[in-house]
Parts: C-alpha cells; sequence; structure tokens
C-alpha cells in the first residue's frame, strides 16, 4: 500500500511556508516533491508578534502552575481525605 504524505512548516525565522511530498511505502522514505512559499512583510510581522505574545502567555501559564505546584501539597492531605471519603460513602 502506497503512504503518501504531506508536510508543511515554518521555520522560526517565519520567512515562508515550505512544503514536502513524502512517500513512506519504502524505507528510507522518498521526498517526491517539495516548494516554498514566502510570506508577504506583514504576514511575516503579524505571525513574529502572535508569536512573541504566544510566548509571553506560556511564561505567564508556567509562572502560575508552578505557583500552584507549590501550594497544592499542603492542600493534598485535605483534598485527598475528602475525595476517599466521598468515595467510601458512594460504596
Amino acid at each position: 500500500m502506497r503512504v503518501l504524505v504531506i508536510g508543511i512548516m515554518s521555520g522560526t525565522s517565519l520567512d515562508g511556508a515550505d512544503a514536502v511530498l513524502a512517500d513512506f511505502s519504502q524505507h528510507p522514505p522518498r521526498s517526491l516533491a517539495t516548494s516554498s512559499v514566502p510570506f508577504s512583510a506583514d504576514l511575516r510581522r503579524s505571525l513574529l508578534a502572535l508569536s512573541a505574545l504566544i510566548l509571553h502567555t506560556a511564561r505567564d501559564i508556567r509562572h502560575h502552575v508552578r505557583d500552584a505546584v507549590v501550594i497544592a501539597p499542603s492542600a493534598l492531605p485535605t483534598a485527598s481525605a475528602g475525595y476517599v471519603s466521598r468515595a467510601n460513602r458512594a460504596q
């Protein structure tokens, strides 16, 4: 059975999109066709701004998760006791 896969990506420079059509029916896989399409300057600026926003948001989330992990162990005995109590009543 022939297994054809199309992959599309843009690198961190966000200068364009690259695509490949690959045949995974054999080992090693074989590239059948490639294409590159450059991004316009406006699209590149927008993508870079979006990327910066995503990275900033991810850093904020990481700090909130870290703070929750520091606080959570002190709440764990109470929370787990409540869960076990409810589970025992349900039986």
